[in-house]
């Protein structure tokens, strides 16, 4: 029997099935009952006269059929997607939606004023944000029709496109009543100075991390760029930051920091989105690893709708040449 012949619905239920390595929670997901889920993945395997799951496992896995049928499903699905940006386009941006993710930092801070503007220029798109972890925006990207992901550091360059538009630079936050800030005076800023970009100074001396080594750090979780320069800059340094919790959210880190859970690393465009900090002291490390790119990543080979390029052409005016935006 040919592929044409199966409901596309049909495959996107046994997709979602695998996507979640569970009946119910993709019976939930999809607002169906368990059972009818049951008989929708039945019929499809009746149709190819193979199982595609073992349910004798748990979480369930595929067979070795499930797994040529879950190849080719993701392909046709993809193409069924892309098949819907292309219809979209040719209404000339009258209809048609657009969906954002970003982290919790970037689509509270740098998101808004695109969409603004977006919105502004196309009323008839409309745009949905989603919002998540770095780790898993790129897994969903992967199932789910996002569009773009706003995000910084790198992402695996042979799966997405990156469009980078401004580079922050990470710096070490201490909270101000930890003794060790008294011994490196002359290292230290203050908010004030983030703000007015005076870390950016080739005076301003960086700080010698190794003199952080036996403090307590509030990380990121493992898979996450800022967690990987972390470790990287205080191995460069010549110690393994030891680890008080590791957290999703860059934000989550600093607010944590700021109670003095811990020292932790965070980019200078949070601080300056997070006026009036005077709980934390900040120093700049002159490891290259403190500056990393901010962009908009997309699936590589996916189909490029006018209002993804419309997204990203706004992005790139609101970043580079908004005034406000800019000084940052």
């Amino acid at each position: 029997m040919l592929w044409g012949d199966f409901m596309l619905q049909e495959m996107a239920y046994v997709y979602e099935v695998y996507r979640e390595r569970s009946f119910s929670k993709a019976a939930k997901n999809l607002y169906i009952s368990q059972p009818a889920l049951s008989t929708y993945v039945k019929r499809v395997e009746t149709q190819i006269g193979q199982k595609i799951f073992d349910r004798n496992v748990t979480p369930i896995e595929l067979t070795e059929a499930g797994r040529a049928y879950i190849n080719t499903a993701e392909k046709i699905l993809t193409d069924e997607k892309d098949l819907i940006r292309y219809l979209n386009d040719l209404s000339d941006m009258k209809t048609g939606t657009i969906t954002i993710g970003g982290t919790h930092f970037y689509s509270s801070y740098l998101l808004p004023p695109i969409i603004k503007e977006f919105k502004r220029r196309f009323p008839g798109i409309q745009v949905q944000v989603v919002e998540g972890d770095s780790v898993s925006l790129y897994e969903r990207i992967k199932e789910h029709p996002i569009d773009l992901i706003m995000d910084g550091g790198t992402v695996k360059e042979s799966a997405y496109e990156m469009v980078p538009f401004i580079e922050e630079t990470v710096l070490l936050c201490v909270p101000q009543e930890n003794p060790i800030n008294q011994k490196l005076r002359k290292y230290q800023m203050s908010a004030k100075d983030i703000y007015e970009n005076r870390y950016q100074l080739s005076k301003m001396p960086a700080v010698p991390l190794k003199c952080f080594s036996e403090e307590l750090f509030v990380l990121m979780k493992p898979g996450h760029d800022l967690y990987a320069r972390a470790v990287e800059i205080c191995g460069e340094a010549g110690f393994v930051p030891r680890s008080s919790m590791r957290l999703s959210q860059m934000m989550t880190a600093y607010n944590f920091c700021s109670q003095g859970l811990g020292v932790t690393f965070a980019t200078d465009l949070l601080v300056k989105m997070q006026p009036g900090n005077s709980h934390l002291v900040f120093y700049r490390i002159g490891d290259p690893r403190s500056k990393r790119p901010v962009f908009l990543a997309y699936r590589k080979g996916a189909y490029m709708t006018k209002a993804m390029a419309s997204f990203i052409d706004i992005a790139r005016k609101q970043l580079f040449l908004d005034p406000q935006q800019s000084s940052l």
